[in-house]
């Protein structure tokens, strides 16, 4: 059973933010095969954020997931629920991690894993997940897009390279080496965390040509391609 905690001091949240994360929480924990449902504590500051504008602020931990909303969520609105969903189930991907121990991997494999998992949970899942993991996709891919132009990523700390890029490489060498992004966690995590480990998972599962695409795509700099011919060559094992 769900347990919805509200954090003390904060504003009561919407009824309908409440009702969707207390009917979707255990539908999407099922869809990505947690052991339990997370506590979730909620909190939410409608004047924290300038009028107009939503804000969610997120950590998870073993058991317990943190979802801090601020600014303009009074209003239900089709864009507000996705953004919910999306932000729930990144959050339980991240649950889902810790089930194999403290993260200690770099955080465009972290965050980049977390975003994969959600992207994998929410399409496969369809409508009883409440959003699209196809959109998502291509709103990572958009990201990911911006933050190539902008040199390597292995140095990029931006939010387009961690979680845009970080998405798509996970997503296209788990698609190439036929297994799920969760999968995919758990032999980067046998496998020690690092970016060798996944470099090498890679060479192992999907083959060399696609180990070597996946470090071009790190490592290359791409900033005077078209960016999403290098997101296809990366798919294609032909970086």
């Amino acid at each position: 059973m769900l347990a919805l905690i509200a954090r003390a001091n904060a504003a009561p949240a919407p009824d309908w933010l409440t009702a969707l994360l207390e009917e979707q929480a255990p539908v999407i924990a099922g869809a990505m095969e947690l052991s339990r449902v997370p506590f979730l504590e909620v909190s939410f500051d409608p004047s924290a954020a300038p009028e107009g504008v939503r804000v969610i602020d997120a950590d998870a931990g073993d058991t317990q997931v943190r979802l801090r909303y601020e600014g303009s969520w009074a209003a239900e609105t089709p864009a507000a629920r996705r953004d919910v969903i999306r932000n729930l189930t990144h959050e339980l991907a991240h649950v889902w991690q810790r089930q194999l121990g403290p993260p200690t991997e770099d955080r465009l494999f972290h965050e980049g894993i977390a975003e994969a998992i959600a992207i994998a949970t929410l399409t496969s899942c369809g409508a009883p997940c409440g959003a699209e993991g196809r959109s998502l996709l291509l709103e990572r891919e958009r990201a990911c897009a911006a933050a190539l132009a902008s040199g390597p990523l292995i140095s990029n700390s931006s939010v387009e390279a961690v979680y845009g890029c970080g998405a798509i490489l996970v997503l296209a060498v788990a698609a190439s080496a036929g297994c799920s992004p969760s999968d995919l966690y758990r032999a980067f995590v046998d496998g020690g965390r690092s970016v060798d480990g996944f470099l090498a998972f890679a060479e192992q599962s999907a083959g060399r040509a696609h180990a070597l695409a996946a470090r071009a795509f790190l490592f290359g700099n791409h900033s005077l391609a078209k960016p999403l011919s290098v997101i296809a060559s990366l798919r294609a094992g032909r970086l």
